[in-house]
């Protein structure tokens, strides 16, 4: 008997959730897009309910329907679900509700697979916060009831959401976390002058002790990064992202246009560094690092006023300082300090086995943290390369 031909035609919404084939490829199959290869969920013609699923990574559309609404940043792009993808061969997807007012509601997906937590669906993993991008609650809920009902044909174990669903209620969240995010229009001048005085102090003295500030787009100016990287995670208790995750992210976002790594310099030395990206006109901190034996130079501070300043000369609206544990008293004061707007953050976590949300909590400050601060930055990497892709 010949061998079956590989389909070409649509599939419909019945084959797609009985488990059929995908429209260019077997289901899990990688998705050829442009020069490379990418992982995702293909996309049937029909969609569940009112929404159409389809693959961020296959799709040329998908961020010019992103940057339609004002409100988008990094997370929503189809770059960071290829860094994602790239990185932790996780299946990228999006919900899609059909355009209301020339915008479409659209909520990414990541399908994440491991041998530890099963699989499960999360709306982003590694991402500080993702809302959907909606008109409103009817379409909020519509692209959260897509959601489930693909991770049921899926045969998810759970769907995690990272950002505000409103509509699911404050109370229901599986754990909370801060976010500052600072209004970039009222310019540079005014912007200082409302700095808390020990800010504005800190970065004097910065400039005082010669700390130099350079914006770099260059890989070596992520690895310098990396480096302080892996020592501040070691600080923290915590191991570092595998380095790929970060040659990913300059190769998708950084080597395109969409970040910068800002690093300060004293003495011809690297001694603080802060990973920035961007969409739109919303600016995001993604990381910063230090060299604890020079925190005193006031360099973290130096570091963030200079990416403040760029940002608002290039015209951008805001800069979200990302999410901050609970219980972070430190961090969460170093972001109040820059005349911040603090609000939370409530994540959830859907259990499509009990039917229902249930309760989490943050793992930053785990028993293991002690341990690993004892642990050379070498075995560290070796457990973040092995750990990370179970702790999406």
């Amino acid at each position: 008997m010949n061998a079956a031909a590989p389909r070409t035609t649509p599939l419909t919404l019945r084959e797609y959730f009985a488990g059929a084939a995908s429209v260019s490829a077997p289901k899990g199959a990688p998705l050829t897009v442009g020069a490379g290869t990418r992982r995702g969920i293909a996309a049937p013609t029909e969609g569940v309910g009112n929404c159409q699923i389809v693959n961020p990574l296959a799709t040329p559309a998908w961020d010019e329907w992103v940057m339609a609404w004002p409100a988008a940043t990094v997370f929503h792009t189809s770059a960071w679900s290829a860094v994602l993808a790239d990185t932790y061969a996780f299946q990228a997807s999006g919900l899609m509700c059909p355009e209301q007012s020339g915008r479409r509601a659209l909520l990414p997906v990541m399908e994440c697979s491991s041998l530890i937590t099963g699989r499960r669906g999360v709306v982003l993993p590694f991402s500080d916060h993702l809302a959907p991008l909606a008109e409103n609650d009817v379409e909020s809920r519509a692209l959260f009831e897509a959601a489930i009902a693909m991770g049921r044909a899926r045969r998810w174990r759970s769907l995690e959401i990272r950002g505000d669903f409103e509509e699911l209620g404050r109370e229901n969240a599986s754990s909370t976390f801060w976010r500052h995010t600072l209004d970039l229009s009222p310019g540079e001048q005014t912007l200082f002058a409302r700095f808390d005085g020990s800010v504005r102090q800190a970065i004097r003295k910065a400039a005082r002790a010669g700390v130099e500030v350079r914006r770099e787009s260059s890989w070596e100016a992520v690895a310098a990064f990396y480096g302080l990287h892996c020592q501040t995670r070691r600080s923290h208790g915590l191991p570092p992202q595998p380095i790929r995750f970060f040659q990913n992210i300059h190769r998708h976002l950084i080597a395109r246009g969409a970040g910068w790594v800002f690093t300060a310099h004293h003495s011809g030395r690297p001694i603080a560094a802060s990973l920035f990206l961007h969409t739109g006109r919303n600016a995001l901190y993604k990381f910063g690092a230090s060299d604890r034996e020079y925190l005193e130079l006031r360099a973290n501070n130096a570091v963030m006023w200079e990416a403040i300043r760029h940002y608002v000369r290039q015209g951008f609206a805001s800069l979200d300082l990302g999410r901050t544990s609970i219980g972070q008293e430190g961090l969460r004061r170093f972001k109040q300090g820059w005349a911040t707007v603090e609000t939370m953050i409530a994540y959830r976590k859907y259990d499509l086995r009990r039917n229902g949300l249930v309760a989490g909590r943050d793992h930053s400050f785990a028993w293991h943290a002690a341990l690993f601060r004892h642990l050379p930055v070498p075995v560290l990497r070796w457990l973040g390369e092995r750990l990370y892709p179970h702790l999406s």
